[in-house]
C-alpha cells in the first residue's frame, strides 16, 4: 500500500510540474498550428481533410494529429482547446513513460532509489522547454513524444527476454505504425528503432532478423497505406508541404547545424545527463539491459539529429524538432545517476535535484521562451478572422495571405496560401535558388494569385500592411493592374479584443466592392477609405465606417457614367452632408445632404466626400447612386 501511495505521489507531481511549466508557455500558439486545425474543422464540417472546400490539397504533415484534434473537437469544444488538450496528453503520457520504465527497468535497487531515479528523469523532460512550451503549442509534438516513448517501453522487455516471440512486438509495431502518421518524417525515427533493435539483438542471428522484419511490418503497412490514400485522395506521392520546403544545399546543411547548436546551451541538463547515461551504459557490458536499452535509444538519436541538419533544422521556436531527442535520451538519465551511487538514493536526490533545478532555471531564461511568448500575433488574429469572416464570410470572398494560420482558421473564408503550403500550384514554383533562402517562405507567383481573383489581400502579418514583404506579394504589388483594382483599408476587429488591420480590398467586385447596374452603383462604407485614419468596424451586424466633425471618409476616382444621379447616404444619422468633386480639377459637382440630385454631362472620375456637422457623429454603411429620369 505504502509503495502504490509513493507511486501515485510521483506521478501526481509529475502531471502537477508539467501542467505549471506548460502553463508559463501558454500565450505561444504556432501559427501552422491554425492550418492543422483548419483540416480539423473542414472534417467536422464534412468537406473533408481539406484546406478549401473542393480543393484537394495536402498542406499538413500530421494526420494523425489532425484526426485527433477532429475527435475531441467534435464533443464540442474549441479546436485550439481541443488540440492543447491533446497535447498535455501526450507529453504526459510521455513523461509516464519514462517514469515507469525507469523505476521497474532498476533490477536490484531497492524501492526508495527506483522511486527517486524515475521521477528524476521523467522531471529532468518536463522541466525542460521544448517538452513544457509544446504541450500547448498546437501541434504534434506531444504525440511523436507519446508514440515514441511508449514505442521504446514496450521494446525494452523484448530485449530483456532471451527468445522473445512475435506476440511481445505487436504492441511496439502498432505504436511505431501510428507514429508514422502522427509526422511524415517521423518514418525515419520508426526505421531507426527497428534497426535499433536489430543491432541490439543481432546476436540470435536469422531469428533476430526475423523478428526485426516483423516489427518493421507495422510502421511499413501504415506508411503504405498513408501513400495509397495521398495518391487516391490528393493525386500526389509527395505532401504538399515537402514540396514548399524541403531542399537540399549546403545553406540548408550550415542552417541545420547551427539549429542543432544553438540549442545545446538552453538544453545542457538533459542532454549531459543522457550522454553520460549512454556512456556509461555502453562501457558496461556486464549490464546486457542498460548496453541494450542504450543501443535501442542511440540509433534513433544519430538519426534524427543527422537527418534535423540535412533539411535545415526549425522556423518554429521552443527548438521543436528536439523533442523526440529529448524523449530518447530520458530513458538514459538512471545510467548516469547510477555513476553517482549504484545503491544510494541520497547522492541521486542531490544530483537529481541539481540536475532538474538547472534545466528549469535555464528553460526560464531561455531566448526562445521570451521569443514564442512575446509574440502574440497568432492569437491576435482572431480579431481579424472573426470580423472578415462575420462581414465577408455569407459573401464567398476569397482571401489571399501570406500566414496561412490565425486569419484563415478563425474567418474559415476560402483563402489562397500565398506561401504555397496550403496551395498546389505555388508549391511546384521552385526558382533556381529555392533552398537559400528563409526555410518555408521563398516561394510565391504573384500573376497566379492575381489571376485567381481574390477579395481580400493580406500582406506579411495577420494585421496586414501597405507593402509586401514575400515573393507572391512583390510579385503581386508590381502589376499594374493591382493598383488600379485593389484599395487599402483599414479595419478593426473587437472579438476578443482589439485588433487593427491593413487589408487591400478589390474595389470592383460582385461579392463584396462596388457594384454595379443598369439602375446604378452601390459602394460599401468601407471603400470610403481616402482617408489613411478611417477606420472600418462593425456596427451592430454590419460594416462601418464612422464619421465625425474631426474625421470625415472620402473614395477618390469613382467612375460615374453621364447622366442624372440620386446619391443616398446609408448611415445612422440623416444629418452627413455629401460633397462630390471631379478628380483633377477639383471642380464642385454637388454638395448637400442625403438623397442628393446631381448631372453629369459627360462620364467623369468623381471624388466622394462624406463629413458630420460639428458635435455630432455617424456610422456610414454604403453609398448607393441611383439613375434617374
Amino acid at each position: 500500500m505504502k509503495r502504490n501511495r509513493v507511486r501515485i505521489a510521483a506521478v501526481v507531481v509529475v502531471l502537477g510540474v508539467l501542467f505549471v511549466h506548460a502553463w508559463s508557455y501558454r500565450s505561444f500558439l504556432a501559427d501552422d498550428a491554425l492550418i492543422s486545425l483548419r483540416y480539423s474543422k473542414q472534417l467536422l464540417a464534412g468537406q473533408g481533410l481539406v484546406w478549401n472546400p473542393g480543393e484537394r490539397v495536402e498542406g499538413y504533415t500530421n494526420v494523425l494529429w489532425v484526426l485527433c484534434t477532429a475527435l475531441v473537437g467534435g464533443l464540442g469544444i474549441d479546436l485550439v482547446l481541443a488540440a492543447r488538450i491533446v497535447g498535455f496528453l501526450g507529453m504526459a503520457a510521455a513523461a509516464l513513460a519514462v517514469n515507469r520504465v525507469v523505476a521497474r527497468g532498476l533490477a536490484g535497487e531497492s524501492e526508495s532509489s527506483r522511486t527517486v531515479t524515475g521521477l528524476a528523469a521523467a522531471l529532468l523532460l518536463v522541466v525542460s522547454g521544448p517538452i513544457a512550451g509544446w504541450t500547448f503549442g498546437g501541434l504534434e509534438p506531444p504525440l511523436v513524444a507519446a508514440l515514441l516513448a511508449g514505442a521504446v517501453a514496450a521494446l525494452l522487455p523484448a530485449l530483456a527476454h532471451p527468445a522473445p516471440g512475435r506476440r511481445a512486438l505487436w504492441p511496439a509495431g502498432l505504436l511505431l505504425g501510428l507514429l508514422c502518421w502522427t509526422r511524415a518524417d517521423a518514418g525515419l525515427l520508426a526505421a531507426a528503432l527497428v534497426a535499433g533493435f536489430a543491432l541490439v539483438r543481432r546476436a540470435n542471428g536469422r531469428r533476430a532478423l526475423c523478428l526485426s522484419a516483423f516489427l518493421a511490418i507495422y510502421p511499413a503497412v501504415f506508411t503504405v497505406a498513408q501513400l495509397a490514400f495521398r495518391r487516391a485522395y490528393y493525386g500526389e506521392w509527395l505532401p504538399n508541404t515537402a514540396r514548399a520546403r524541403v531542399a537540399f544545399t549546403p545553406e540548408r546543411l550550415a542552417n541545420g547545424a547551427r539549429y542543432m547548436w544553438d540549442a545545446v546551451p538552453d538544453l545542457g541538463p538533459i542532454l549531459a545527463a543522457g550522454i553520460a547515461g549512454l556512456v556509461v551504459a555502453l562501457r558496461r557490458p556486464s549490464d546486457s539491459e542498460a548496453r541494450s536499452r542504450a543501443l535501442l535509444v542511440l540509433v534513433p538519436v544519430v538519426l534524427w539529429c543527422a537527418y534535423v541538419v540535412v533539411v535545415g533544422g526549425d522556423t518554429l521556436h521552443l527548438h521543436r524538432f528536439f523533442v523526440p531527442v529529448l524523449v530518447l535520451v530520458a530513458f538514459m538519465v538512471p545510467d548516469a545517476l547510477a555513476a553517482v551511487g549504484r545503491h544510494g538514493w541520497k547522492p541521486r536526490v542531490a544530483v537529481g535535484a541539481l540536475l532538474v533545478v538547472a534545466q528549469l532555471v535555464l528553460s526560464l531564461a531561455d531566448r526562445e521562451k521570451a521569443r514564442a511568448t512575446s509574440e502574440l500575433w497568432v492569437l491576435q488574429s482572431e480579431s481579424i478572422g472573426r470580423l472578415l469572416g462575420h462581414a465577408f464570410g455569407p459573401s464567398g470572398a476569397l482571401l489571399a495571405i501570406d500566414p496561412a494560420g490565425g486569419v484563415p482558421f478563425w474567418s474559415e473564408l476560402p483563402t489562397i496560401d500565398m506561401l504555397g503550403l496550403c496551395d498546389a500550384h505555388i508549391a511546384k514554383q521552385r526558382p533556381a535558388e529555392f533552398g537559400r533562402g528563409w526555410l518555408g517562405h521563398e516561394l510565391g507567383d504573384g500573376r497566379y494569385v492575381f489571376e485567381r481573383q481574390p477579395d481580400l489581400v493580406l500582406f506579411c502579418s495577420p494585421f496586414g500592411s501597405d507593402k509586401p514583404c514575400l515573393k507572391s506579394g512583390l510579385e503581386l504589388f508590381a502589376l499594374p493592374e493591382f493598383e488600379r483594382d485593389f484599395a487599402l483599408v483599414q479595419f478593426e476587429g473587437c472579438e476578443p479584443d482589439t485588433q487593427r488591420a491593413r487589408v487591400w480590398v478589390r474595389r470592383e467586385s460582385e461579392r463584396i466592392g462596388i457594384r454595379r447596374s443598369a439602375g446604378g452603383i452601390a459602394i460599401p462604407g468601407y471603400l470610403l477609405n481616402g482617408n489613411r485614419e478611417t477606420v472600418a468596424r462593425l456596427a451592430g451586424d454590419r460594416l462601418a465606417v464612422t464619421v465625425d466633425a474631426r474625421t470625415s471618409a472620402w473614395i477618390d476616382a469613382l467612375a460615374i457614367p453621364a447622366g442624372r444621379w440620386n446619391l443616398e447616404i446609408d448611415a445612422s444619422s440623416p444629418d452627413l452632408r455629401a460633397a462630390l468633386r471631379r478628380r483633377g480639377d477639383g471642380t464642385l459637382v454637388a454638395t448637400g445632404r442625403s438623397d442628393l440630385d446631381f448631372v453629369l454631362e459627360a462620364p467623369a472620375e468623381v471624388g466622394v466626400a462624406i463629413v458630420a456637422p460639428a458635435g455630432s457623429a455617424a456610422h456610414v454603411y454604403a453609398l448607393r447612386l441611383a439613375r434617374t429620369p
